[in-house]
């Protein structure tokens, strides 16, 4: 990820190719977070807001497709649930979006929130509904993949990690039951959901692909720390009913492990 100052970068072709958003003279203003890339904040010569997102060097070894994630960009804006993507320069993966003028959400505010909770749901059931994507994401074939990188970096795997391959294997056994492919996020961290004080919109669709919609429910509940009451409640609005929720658990729970994995293996290979 090159740290040279988007001043330097916004210049020629690319400026032009922003200049009908963001005019001649743009202030800028770096946005703090981003693992895989650098954000910032762009207020155009109108007064209006963008965010330029730049992609950091080698992200395809994390399995992170950037034409890809253009598309998702799309989808989740015409579905009411992304922000509006305006430009993709494929060379250095840079996007133009708009700026939503909402608040990170804070996982505290769903603590006994039905309400809240619900509106989470919703937001994973328009996603999990909508169109195909492009992409396949698969935790166990991502897991290995990561295992794979790091080897071939010098930077093998911990024992302690590679000793849960044969539960790993045990466990996508018993997950592979013909379950059906939809569009999911997989990356669905607090920070990448927004909250307007209206509505939840979802950040960042750079590991987002068909795949397991319990994986994505166990990846939520994980980052969000949702326990007992909360948990059940989002299922099953989620699910429609307690019943459905309750025959789908075993499934979260083996993929709540897989999450943990999936999260500590990407931190292995980052440091690799």
């Amino acid at each position: 990820m090159t740290d040279q100052p988007l001043s330097g970068i916004l210049t020629g072709s690319l400026h032009a190719a922003l200049k009908p958003w963001i005019g001649g003279a743009p202030e800028i203003q770096p946005l703090p977070g981003g693992l895989t890339n650098r954000n910032f904040r762009i207020t155009g010569e109108n007064g209006e807001r963008f965010v330029l997102r730049m992609a950091g060097a080698e992200t395809s070894v994390l399995g992170i497709r950037r034409a890809h994630e253009w598309v998702c960009l799309r989808q989740a804006f015409a579905l009411g649930i992304g922000v509006e993507p305006l430009f993709w320069e494929e060379t250095q993966g840079i996007f133009l979006m708009r700026f939503a003028d909402a608040a990170p959400l804070d996982p505290a505010s769903l603590a006994g929130n039905p309400e809240r909770l619900a509106k989470l749901a919703a937001l994973l059931r328009t996603l999990h509904g909508g169109p195909a994507i492009p992409g396949r994401f698969d935790v166990f074939e991502v897991i290995a993949s990561y295992q794979e990188s790091a080897a071939r970096r010098g930077h093998p795997f911990p024992a302690a990690f590679v000793d849960t391959a044969l539960r790993r294997a045990r466990l996508e056994l018993f997950l592979r039951r013909d379950q059906p492919l939809v569009p999911c996020h997989n990356d669905l961290l607090a920070g990448n959901l927004l909250h307007d004080g209206t509505r939840l919109l979802l950040l960042d669709w750079e590991y987002a692909g068909m795949g397991d919609a319990r994986f994505d429910l166990a990846n939520l509940i994980s980052n969000l720390e949702l326990e007992g009451a909360d948990r059940a409640c989002f299922l099953e609005a989620w699910f429609g009913s307690s019943d459905q929720a309750g025959a789908w658990r075993p499934g979260i729970d083996a993929m709540l492990i897989m999450s943990d994995l999936r999260e500590a293996a990407w931190g292995f290979l980052q440091a690799a």
